[in-house]
Formats: C-alpha cells, sequence, structure tokens
C-alpha cells in the first residue's frame, strides 16, 4: 500500500509525513487518502521521489531498501535548494547579496 511505503521512507529519513506534504504543496488530506487506500496520480508520486532523490519505482516498492539517512549537512543543502527553487530571479539575486555580504563581514 503506497501510505505504508511512504510512512516507512518517511521514518528513514527522519521527516515527518506532513513537512513532506507542505514542501510539495500537497494537500494535508492527501494522507488521509492514502491511508485509506487511495493512490496519489503519477505525477504527484514523481515529486515525492524527486523530494526523497530516489525514483519512483523505490518509492513504490523498496522503502525498506531506501538509501541510508543523509547527514544534517546534506538535509540543509538540500532544503535551500528547494527553498530557492521556489524564488523569482531577483529574490535569487538578493539571497546570493545577502550570503556574499555576510561571508564579506568575517
Amino acid at each position: 500500500m503506497f501510505y505504508d511505503s511512504f510512512i516507512n521512507l518517511c521514518e528513514i529519513r527522519g521527516v515527518s509525513p506532513t513537512r513532506v506534504l507542505v514542501e510539495l504543496n500537497l494537500s494535508k488530506g492527501s494522507l488521509s487518502r492514502w491511508r485509506n487506500g487511495g493512490q496519489p496520480r503519477n505525477e504527484i508520486k514523481k515529486k515525492i521521489a524527486d523530494y526523497f532523490d530516489i525514483t519512483v519505482y523505490e518509492l513504490l516498492n523498496d522503502t525498506k531498501k531506501a538509501r541510508p539517512q543523509k547527514s544534517e549537512d546534506e538535509l540543509l543543502n538540500e532544503e535551500l535548494i528547494r527553498l530557492l527553487r521556489n524564488l523569482e530571479p531577483n529574490q535569487v539575486q538578493r539571497v546570493r547579496d545577502f550570503v556574499q555580504g555576510i561571508i564579506a563581514s568575517r
């Protein structure tokens, strides 16, 4: 069942299911539907697999053998990249300028 695989993968990766839904802009009701046997659409499965950096096959069939948990630095880097991808180009430039200012002030 998709729900069990999703929950198991969240546990392995140390992230709450709700956090995944929020970060992927999915409704929190999705979790209830999946718990009751529903399946997400293929594009949602792909989005979730990409979030966890696995294939859709692994998401559906192989979560018990999922890749080991990533380090805090790796998770932070991935989170920052996900956040930056949601910004407009001018916002990315402002973030870049801000970070360069921090580095210059060391």
